[in-house]
């Protein structure tokens, strides 16, 4: 299985780990692992979630946000205020794009 991430936090451009055999994730500090992983165990608290707020639930069992801003990439340059996470198994294609509204929140903006 393939993840990708592109737009969240320190990931700007899109970034794919391939999970096929891996048993652990390691890197020196700061290096983006828990960056990586986070979009997806907040994608997990909301779909878990026994309600539809309409946005992603930032805090929760899994991840603990507390602004909505502080999702989306800051790097120089990355000017969108998106974030897109995807996955790849086998045959199997998924791409999911947030967008980050002023006074909402994080809201789907496409799935294919």
């Amino acid at each position: 299985m393939r993840l990708s991430v592109e737009g969240y936090k320190s990931i700007a451009s899109k970034q794919e780990l391939n999970f096929d055999g891996l048993t652990i994730l390691s890197g020196a500090n700061s290096s983006g692992k828990s960056s990586f992983m986070q979009p997806f165990l907040i994608l997990k608290q909301t779909i878990e979630n026994h309600y539809d707020s309409g946005t992603l639930i930032l805090y929760g069992e899994n991840a603990k946000l507390t602004d909505s801003a502080q999702i989306i990439s800051k790097v120089p340059g990355y000017n969108k205020k998106s974030f897109s996470v995807s996955m790849v198994n086998d045959n199997h294609n998924c791409t999911a794009s947030y967008k980050y509204k002023r006074g909402v929140g994080i809201q789907v903006d496409t799935i294919r």
